[in-house]
């Protein structure tokens, strides 16, 4: 007796899983980018403080331990000349946004990398 999929009806199910898993990635990607997006809103008061408050002096390093996007460092990289940036990110979707972002902006001397 063949059995009926209860679940034959939905089409979200109904994908391979190659397709379910890329829907699913797409979906996370989104999602992460728009995490990112909400982190930098609420921690500009932060950013803003920690940079005011910062005694960068020209050809310093700094590191930073997970970056997100990395969208307030065109504040950062005024703030002194030769600046070397590291940012060190777990997740290679804020590695690679960072990067973009980076390099859209004329900041390809900053490097991320995975942690």
């Amino acid at each position: 007796m063949k059995q009926e999929n209860p679940f034959q009806e939905r089409k979200c199910l109904n994908m391979n899983s190659k397709n379910l898993h890329n829907n699913l990635e797409n979906q996370l990607v989104k999602i992460g980018i728009q995490v990112a997006q909400l982190m930098n809103e609420a921690n500009v008061f932060v950013v803003r403080n920690t940079l005011e408050n910062s005694s960068l002096s020209n050809s310093d390093y700094v590191l930073e331990l997970r970056p997100g996007n990395a969208h307030y460092l065109t504040q950062l990289v005024i703030q002194a000349n030769n600046l070397t940036y590291v940012g060190l990110d777990i997740s290679e979707l804020m590695i690679q946004e960072s990067t973009k972002f980076s390099t859209k902006n004329g900041l390809e001397k900053i490097a991320t990398s995975g942690a």
